[in-house]
């Protein structure tokens, strides 16, 4: 059993990719991810896009901050050439 303060503890990383079409869908997963986890852990949850809607970064960060505080979430933009290597499913 862990019993360090909070403050000493690893974050949990989470790396997700959304664009305005999908971002309700990770609300939901984020929501449940919050909503399941301990709230002495903290999280770090990265979000690559391509062109996230200022509108849809709001709603995402209200989603999220109201389910917990100790979340940092970052919105990483990513370029089309770093993901041309990867192919659809």
């Amino acid at each position: 059993m862990n019993t360090l303060p909070a403050a000493n503890r690893e974050p949990i990383i989470l790396a997700c990719g959304t664009n305005d079409q999908y971002a309700m869908p990770l609300a939901v997963t984020l929501t449940s991810l919050l909503v399941n986890l301990s709230s002495r852990l903290p999280v770090r949850i990265f979000i690559l896009n391509r062109g996230l809607s200022n509108e849809t970064k709001q709603h995402l960060t209200r989603v999220i901050m109201r389910r917990r505080q100790n979340v940092d979430l970052i919105f990483t933009s990513v370029s089309a050439g770093l993901l041309s290597s990867y192919s659809s499913i």
